[in-house]
């Protein structure tokens, strides 16, 4: 292996734009000649990821990909790791050896290379201590104490550390424009060290700065600390005080947002700040005109989602949602939400069926991607039902249709309809479970699941709601099967036992009658058609990214999770014959005499 002196190396340093690992890492880069050359390992050693407030995994691969990853701390052999040896004793860089003797400690456990590396940590942040550019400089304070401790709770290089930590809280006295002081006080605040009153004061300090900037998470998150400060302190009545500065924080960002710019920005807040406000027994007096407040903001909203899009105009939707949800109870809110219509398999087929020739693409074949562009079937060409590929073209096409009826009902309805009942009430996991105690859908022992799973979705938490809730929808259906009289398992020959898959509870002929066809419909179509999004599948092997899990088909999934919930109820049913009654009252009226 051709390896680069430490003049070579020296050189290399002087040309980074930062006296920074992944700096140096990018000038090593630049000078390899071959994969395996010495600039090569450099590069892979300071292109490491940083978790430095890892104890004991500080460094982790920059990529993984199945079983592969890229270079971590193991993969040095005992050669190249006596040629870091001799490098850190060479070369005069804080960064460069700090790094090498950490990679002596990791590979080596050299307990002499690890207080090199201790103090190593503290000049290689002081050299890029930056009250604006804040975390490399605590990155590396963060290493120094960590690896202190290790070395021994009681020692006096780990008393040097703090001290020298809290030298540069007193430095800055706590005025300072980002989260410098907050990071450093949590180091010594968890080793126990510095006075009390000193923190409090530079916290104060912090909490007004942030205040005047107008920066209220920071402003919360060094209230925060102090509520910490006082919480060990025993001073209960000082404590209270602070977390009630935190939630009138929320209140304050609220109007903030409000005055800038309009209810539509200013809604989460107030969201936050009525969940803050409940919380504090002092401040529970003014959540009424917070929740007022919070109507106003979600109106706004609302009014926002009058124009769907360039060529839908839904606002007489708009209008009957309002006017279906707007001041009701939150019993009935909850019940007319889960009372939308749903999509009838014949009328869809037939639609599909009535404009077939409209559609010049369904004369070839089309193939149907997943959320990220892999290609999972292909839908065969067919016009005529006399063409070989004529059915299973009609059922792409009506999971096509599905999936835009799904998208607009999501964000037409559902979205409508959730923002007004959160603007007005608040639905947790608590009133959810008192509500559904006695559903059919729920198997015995997982109400708190299943409550939990549901609230994240009034929280718009849809991908909290997706992980939580996706696998049990099995789990009820199959309730719902043995309730029916069957039996959702088949017995091997050998005597295995395997519970019916989703496919064959959706299929079974007395589940079809119970939950109806059209149900049935939506539910295959969503979680297992072979030409739909397969959520369930897709979910459950991690085939779904990110902003999906927060879409219209992860909305849509909870919401038909919460209709699956709440009818079979005593609560909704009694709630059913009520709206029945009305409804006939409201038509005999309307009869001529």
């Amino acid at each position: 292996m051709s390896l680069p002196t430490p003049t070579d190396i020296m050189d290399a340093l002087n040309k980074a734009k930062e006296p920074e690992a992944h700096s140096y890492a990018s000038v090593f880069s630049s000078r390899k000649t071959a994969p395996d050359d010495g600039w090569a390992l450099l590069d892979a050693i300071f292109g490491l990821h940083e978790r430095l407030d890892n104890a004991d995994e500080p460094f982790g691969p920059m990529f993984t990909m199945g079983s592969r990853r890229s270079f971590l701390p193991q993969d040095l052999s005992d050669e190249q790791l006596d040629w870091l040896s001799e490098l850190e004793q060479e070369v005069q860089d804080p960064e460069f050896c700090a790094r090498l003797a950490d990679m002596l400690w990791l590979c080596k456990k050299d307990g002499k290379a690890a207080r090199r590396a201790v103090r190593y940590y503290l000049d290689a942040g002081l050299a890029v201590e930056n009250l604006d550019h804040w975390p490399t400089s605590v990155d590396r304070y963060t290493r120094s104490y960590r690896l202190a401790t290790q070395l021994g709770r009681k020692s006096e290089l780990r008393d040097q550390v703090l001290s020298f930590l809290l030298d540069r809280l007193r430095v800055h006295r706590g005025d300072d424009p980002r989260w410098f002081s907050l990071r450093i006080m949590l180091l010594l605040y968890e080793a126990r060290h510095g006075a009390h009153d000193e923190l409090l004061v530079f916290a104060q300090t912090a909490v007004a700065r942030a205040e005047r900037e107008g920066d209220f998470r920071r402003q919360r998150d060094y209230l925060n600390f102090i509520v910490k400060l006082h919480h060990r302190e025993k001073d209960t009545d000082a404590e209270e005080e602070a977390r009630v500065d935190v939630a009138q924080s929320f209140k304050a960002e609220a109007e903030a947002v409000e005055t800038e710019g309009t209810g539509i920005n200013s809604h989460h807040f107030w969201e936050e700040a009525v969940k803050a406000y409940r919380e504090r027994a002092s401040l529970k007096d003014q959540v009424p005109t917070l929740q007022k407040r919070l109507a106003a903001a979600g109106r706004a909203v609302i009014e926002s989602m009058k124009e769907h899009s360039h060529s839908t105009d839904i606002s007489e939707l708009v209008k009957h949602l309002q006017a279906q949800f707007t001041e009701q109870s939150a019993d009935v809110a909850l019940c007319r939400f889960v009372m939308f219509g749903l999509n009838q398999p014949d009328t869809m087929k037939e639609e599909v069926e009535k404009s077939r020739h409209e559609f010049i693409a369904s004369m070839f074949h089309t193939r149907i991607f997943d959320y990220e562009g892999r290609t999972v079937a292909v839908a065969p060409g067919g016009l005529s039902p006399d063409d070989p590929g004529y059915e299973e073209r009609v059922k792409a096409d009506v999971q096509r249709n599905m999936g835009l009826q799904r998208g607009f009902a999501a964000q037409a309805q559902i979205a409508v309809a959730l923002r007004i009942i959160t603007s007005e009430h608040i639905i947790d996991a608590a009133f959810l479970g008192e509500k559904l105690a006695d559903s059919k859908f729920i198997p015995e022992g997982r109400l708190e699941h299943y409550a939990q799973g549901l609230s994240y979705g009034f929280e718009w938490k849809f991908d909290h709601s997706t992980l939580f809730l996706i696998p049990q929808f099995e789990a009820g259906l199959r309730n719902i099967a043995t309730q029916l009289g069957l039996i959702p398992r088949n017995v091997q020959p050998s005597g295995v036992e395997e519970a019916w898959t989703l496919d064959r509870l959706l299929s079974e002929a007395d589940m079809v009658a119970t939950l109806g066809p059209a149900l049935i419909f939506e539910l295959r179509s969503l979680l297992i058609e072979q030409f739909g999004p397969k959520f369930r599948h897709n979910v459950s092997h991690g085939l779904v990214p990110p902003a999906a899990l927060q879409g219209t088909d992860a909305m849509y999934a909870w919401w038909l999770f919460l209709r699956l919930c709440v009818v079979p109820t005593n609560h909704f049913q009694k709630f059913a014959v009520q709206h029945i009654n009305d409804a006939s009252q409201e038509e005999a009226k309307e009869e001529p005499l």
